[in-house]
Parts: structure tokens; sequence; C-alpha cells
């Protein structure tokens, strides 16, 4: 699995942000509930949006073997992003697809996913938020996004990429503080590691970890 790459320093995404402003307004989209339509987001419609960047990747990706060619007919970069909202502190993060200007229209993939997701950082447990943003660096949108348990795709219409294209950002909006590298996106025939809220102990393994660490400081006060 291509390890994530080229991190880049803290960049603020707006110059004003007002402190106590409101979560994200993303669009819930529940496991097994089939595609839901996405309107599509701005920082003027949703100023909460505001934040920091405190990481963004590039990974490459390329499309299953074309079988006329024998060699993917399409290929590009997938950045990941995190921000930090201004308001709430909580986290957003953030996906775009770009297509190289050799590919083949065809050829490039039309369903982006992100797996290994947990539903207790967002919506209350319920639902995942997503959508995309409709102000930011791109030219393809989604049609609508899906769930399951533990991923969410974005569909996009056939022949909507083309060379030299890209993506607007898809975004989850999450009640996480925390972020890790444990999830996983795919596209075409590319797999590879993604940022996703850090996973949070359950209150029973917390406990039980704690109790161990007061046994183990009990016998090492016997043993001195």
């Amino acid at each position: 699995m291509p390890a994530l790459r080229r991190i880049v320093r803290p960049v603020a995404l707006a110059a004003s942000v007002l402190v106590g402003a409101p979560h994200a307004l993303a669009v819930p989209v529940a496991p097994g509930a089939g595609p839901v339509a996405l309107p599509g987001a701005t920082l003027a419609g949703d100023p909460s949006l505001a934040g920091s960047i405190l990481a963004d990747v590039s990974t490459t990706w390329v499309s299953p073997i074309d079988p006329k060619y024998g060699f993917p007919g399409a290929q590009g970069e997938i950045e990941s992003r995190v921000v930090r909202e201004t308001g709430s502190g909580t986290l957003d993060f953030y996906w775009r697809i770009s297509v190289d200007g050799v590919s083949y229209p065809n050829d490039a993939p039309l369903a982006f996913a992100v797996s290994g997701l947990s539903l207790s950082s967002f919506a209350g447990g319920a639902a995942f938020d997503a959508d995309w943003r409709s102000d930011g660096l791109g030219n393809v949108a989604p049609t609508d996004a899906s769930a399951t348990a533990h991923a969410v795709t974005w569909d996009f219409a056939p022949n909507a990429f083309g060379p030299a294209t890209s993506s607007f950002f898809v975004f989850l909006h999450s009640s996480a503080t925390s972020f890790d590298s444990a999830a996983t996106l795919s596209f075409g025939a590319t797999t590879a590691s993604t940022f996703a809220p850090a996973a949070v102990p359950e209150p029973a393994n917390v406990a039980l970890m704690a109790a161990g660490l007061a046994l183990l400081a009990w016998r090492r006060r016997r043993a001195g």
C-alpha cells in the first residue's frame, strides 16, 4: 500500500473567523440508504468551513490496465488534506482527484471511496457528513455519495474526467479533534493510506487499561 507523502506546512484557509462558529453543514449520508445528492458547499455560505490546513499530501493513482493497450489508460494524483475548523476545533477531511493530460477519458474511474472509517466520529454515529467544495480548485463535481458502515463513496458522471481535469475537493466533516492515516482511499486500480479521525478507545477498554496500570504501580511499590 503506497505511503502518504509530501506533507506541507500548515496554511491558514481564511483570514478571519468568528470564534464559536457552528460545525460545517455537510449532508448526512447514512449507511445503506443509497446515493444522496450533494449540493456543494462554499465558505461564503458556510463560514464554519474556515480553518487551518494541518496536513496535505499527494498520492499517485492509475486506472486498471486497458486490455486494448496493455497499460493503464489514465493516471493522476489524489490530494488528501486535513483542516481544523477555527470556530469548533473539529477536523474536516478533504480529497481532490487530478487527471494527467496523457490520460484517456474513457479509462478514468467514476467512483472514489474512503474506507476504514468509524461512524462514531460523524453525526453522532448515525451517518457520515459529506459534501464537496464548489468554491475551490477543480472543474468536476461528484453527482452523489453513498455509504456503508465503514466507508463513503463519491460517484462521478460518465466521461466527467478528461485529460488535465480535476475534481473539486470532496470532504467529510467530523467531530474528531485528532487524526491518523489508518483509513484507505480507493480510485481505479490504486489503494493507499489516507487521513481519517483517530480511533477513540472504548470506555471499557480505557477502564481496563487504567486498572492494569494501577496494578502495575502497586506491584512496583511492593517490590521496592
